[in-house]
């Protein structure tokens, strides 16, 4: 599993098939269990077997926390890859001056962004079992739109600009609909949508939006970093 995980200071991406393993070594545990289970049931030396079965128990619990540990490097690894991916491929120009237009598609950036993502997401679909995977997508939902919430503040956006913006969260609102729950990530899009809506204002508007019960819940850093990345 090491050589499949690469360190998170590692410029190396994680290799898809970790999400196949995963299953791999649970069903290796289950199966390792129910043999014990029957041996201990059925063997007149139920004594050794009941203490080689303490020593089994202790091995498997070590195994199950490695795997815990290794899933959540796993996935910083993806966050990690996915977030530079995101920032290489945004031009500074991306939310400036636009025409509006309702055919506006997604920047070059956010669409690598998620196919990027979509990678993992797709072996994760196929292997996992329903109760990991409901865990794998709502946690990489969440660190989808975390990351958007800290991306947009380091550019300038124009009020047009911020229609880009739009396209590109219409985007990701498409995959993290048709892929994760997104009734679990609702608040979190709501405040991302909340915070786009600042580059859209103008003055006099922002100054009473930011009164708004909308913008209540979020850190009042994140509000003011966005009110300084609005270009007027």
């Amino acid at each position: 599993m090491s050589d499949i995980v690469p360190q998170l200071n590692r410029k190396t991406h994680l290799n898809p098939k970790f999400f196949t393993l995963i299953p791999q070594f649970n069903t290796l545990i289950q199966r390792i269990d129910l043999i014990f289970e029957d041996a201990i049931k059925s063997d007149s030396m139920s004594y050794e077997l009941e203490l080689l079965g303490k020593k089994k128990q202790k091995q498997m619990q070590n195994l199950e926390i490695l795997i815990q540990n290794q899933n959540q490097n796993a996935l910083a690894i993806i966050y990690i890859h996915a977030n530079q991916m995101l920032n290489e491929n945004q031009s500074k120009k991306d939310f400036l001056a636009k025409q509006v237009s309702d055919k506006l598609k997604e920047t070059n950036a956010i669409r690598l962004f998620i196919e990027f993502v979509q990678s993992y997401t797709y072996v994760i679909e196929k292997n996992a079992s329903p109760i990991n995977k409901s865990r794998y997508f709502d946690a990489i939902g969440e660190q989808i739109i975390k990351i958007l919430i800290d991306h947009y503040p380091q550019y300038k956006v124009t009020q047009s600009g911020s229609f880009q913006i739009q396209a590109d969260i219409s985007f990701v609102e498409k995959f993290l609909l048709k892929v994760i729950n997104a009734k679990t990530l609702q608040r979190k899009l709501d405040q991302l949508k909340s915070l786009i809506n600042i580059f859209k204002l103008d003055q006099e508007s922002l100054k009473r939006y930011i009164k708004e019960e909308c913008l209540q819940n979020i850190p009042t850093e994140i509000v003011d970093q966005y009110i300084l990345a609005k270009k007027n």
